[in-house]
């Protein structure tokens, strides 16, 4: 449980079967509402968080006072516990497991930058909040960012035992893009941060490709039919001999990217390599002010020199 202290309501006291079950749904509210914060901000399409109470009754049940008191809080926690409806509320119950749904922080593609977004509209489905061990829980909710105030978005988010799953979202997730990225391919790339977050690994490698390869047709005026490796090779010239070999090479991760292309492989660390080595090439060209040369009219490498007139 990450970040997440589990907290003593009766200073330390020993504890009697209600103050022990009392102290456990409220830390359990606290826990589940933390994780659910935390699946909103920082996970991604079909990414989940867990919020299994195993160690906060770990820590409750040393406290318990011994005897008929210690015997009944056991059962209920195997038995009663799980089988407790979810409520939704904006405060933490300690008589029943309750999500509180608070503010998140997303990123707005009307501000481009995280912002503060306020819970509006919810639906639960079953509207009893079904129970911890049988069935799905699905829960709708909007959220509105405080700074720009357009329309509301929505998320979809499923509970299934003791974990919260992000199954959708309305609009689909604006990503952080660092600004130094050519604008023109900034959609290749966008798709690629996209895939990768909601596993489609190989979608994810192709399109960050796809990126690197249409920044460098853009600026060496090749559209035809010439290769990837011909047209990375072509860019690589276009760079200051002083800086091209303290640059990440475009044109080695272009072929270490097609690797996983080739053999149909989800390959997530090639990904994270390339990503990491593509910002870094871009970012050189920020920090040393490299110019985007205008390309010149695109020449088939197969077409004949014209005839002479």
């Amino acid at each position: 449980m990450p970040d997440f202290e589990i907290r003593d309501f009766f200073s330390g006291q020993k504890l009697n079967q209600e103050q022990a079950k009392y102290q456990v749904v409220l830390n359990l509210n606290l826990l589940m509402s933390h994780q659910f914060k935390l699946l909103l901000e920082t996970k991604h399409l079909y990414q989940k968080v867990s919020f299994d109470p195993i160690e906060i009754v770990a820590n409750t049940k040393p406290r318990i006072s011994m005897g008929n008191d210690a015997s009944l809080f056991r059962i209920w926690v195997d038995r009663d516990l799980p089988s407790l409806p979810l409520k939704l509320g904006h405060e933490v119950m300690a008589d029943e497991p309750t999500l509180v749904i608070k503010n998140v922080k997303l990123s707005c593609r009307t501000c481009s930058r995280r912002e503060a977004f306020a819970p509006g509209w919810r639906v639960s489905y079953p509207n009893d909040g079904s129970v911890f061990a049988s069935l799905p829980h699905l829960l709708l909710l909007t959220y509105q960012c405080q700074g720009c105030q357009r329309a509301p978005e929505a998320l979809l988010v499923r509970r299934e035992g003791w974990e919260f799953q992000l199954h959708g979202r309305s609009p689909i997730e604006e990503v952080e893009i660092p600004k130094y990225l050519p604008k023109s391919e900034y959609r290749f790339y966008r798709d690629a941060i996209i895939a990768f977050n909601s596993g489609k690994i190989l979608a994810a490698v192709f399109y960050l490709r796809t990126f690197i390869e249409q920044f460098a047709r853009r600026l060496t005026g090749h559209t035809g039919k010439i290769t990837g490796d011909e047209v990375m090779t072509a860019y690589s010239d276009t760079l200051p001999p002083a800086l091209r070999d303290m640059m990440p090479s475009l044109r080695e991760w272009y072929e270490k990217l097609s690797v996983p292309i080739h053999a149909a492989k989800e390959d997530a660390e090639v990904f994270e390599a390339a990503r990491e080595a593509i910002e870094r090439h871009f970012d050189m060209r920020r920090v040393h002010a490299i110019p985007e040369p205008k390309p010149a009219p695109d020449r088939h490498p197969e077409a004949a020199d014209p005839a002479p007139q």
